[in-house]
């Protein structure tokens, strides 16, 4: 159909927008029926292939905000499968996404006004969505949430103080916990979980022969984080028993839990990372 095809995924189009890309009103309400084009809250429109939370919270009224504003924009969340939506504080008759799987939590409904520049007819703005998810994920997930967003480049370490600055007091000394050089979300929370079970950590250390890893637990462990998509190929699987050969035989032993005991079971690896230090540093007397 005329104009659809420079339309882009991930944007909403005002009605306005589709005129002038030569769409005409009954050209648009055909594509609606057909599916080509969704059309949201009144004269707003998003295409099928744009992310699901998008079109949900086009739909609804709003916003994507908080966690799935951060996620469309790449940055590591704890549960990205629950939509967030942001909506103006005096927003009325919000519809429902009907398309959602009955067993599908509701989305999250987010009434405030935004505080920084930045928001898009997509979207909050970055430091916006990163101030609300303080409230909607546990400590651990929202310094992996910051480090991520920091170690991507996308926001900087002033704005993240300043963002720390405007939120509830449990949540500004969060700064001193950050560090933008982990490279993933579950490296992230590896060392909150390394750390605070009392034990010290150097981070992204080099190894001749292997190359950086992502920390050393009391110098003499080597800790190291699994993500979600490690074990997708066998590539990936000998890559990482190669490392853990090479350190082996640097006298360096190691331990790489999983994303899901990371992330489900942080007492376990915890209690495994203590254990170990122990009985090496024990069998180095």
């Amino acid at each position: 159909m005329k104009g659809i095809r420079d339309l882009r995924a991930g944007q909403v189009f005002h009605r306005a927008q589709l005129r002038a890309a030569g769409l005409s009103g009954r050209a648009i309400a055909a594509a609606v029926r057909s599916g080509t084009i969704i059309r949201g809250r009144r004269d707003h429109y998003v295409l099928p292939a744009s992310d699901p939370h998008l079109i949900e919270a086009v739909i609804v009224g709003g916003v994507m905000g908080c966690t799935s504003a951060l996620q469309a924009a790449g940055v590591f969340v704890g549960d990205s499968t629950r939509c967030h939506i942001h909506v103006a504080p005096h927003a009325s008759r919000l519809r429902r996404a009907t398309s959602r799987p009955r067993n599908e939590a509701e989305p999250v409904i987010h009434w405030d006004e935004t505080r920084w520049r930045g928001a898009t007819s997509a979207a909050v703005s970055l430091s916006d969505a990163l101030a609300k998810s303080l409230q909607c994920q546990s400590r651990w997930e929202s310094v992996a949430t910051f480090d991520s967003a920091l170690h991507l480049g996308l926001v900087s370490r002033r704005r993240v103080e300043a963002i720390l600055r405007t939120v509830a007091p449990p949540y500004r000394d969060l700064g001193a916990l950050l560090d933008p050089r982990a490279e993933s979300g579950p490296e992230s929370i590896l060392r909150m979980i390394v750390t605070e079970a009392g034990l010290r950590t150097r981070l992204q250390v080099t190894f001749p022969g292997v190359g950086r890893v992502d920390m050393v637990v009391e110098g003499c462990v080597v800790v190291e984080a699994d993500s979600r998509l490690a074990h997708d190929g066998w590539e990936h699987h000998v890559r990482d028993r190669g490392r853990d050969l090479a350190l082996a035989r640097l006298g360096m032993p190691s331990l790489r839990p999983s994303y899901q005991h990371i992330m489900h079971a942080p007492g376990d690896v915890a209690a495994a990372v203590v254990e170990l230090v122990r009985t090496v540093r024990g069998n180095a007397r």
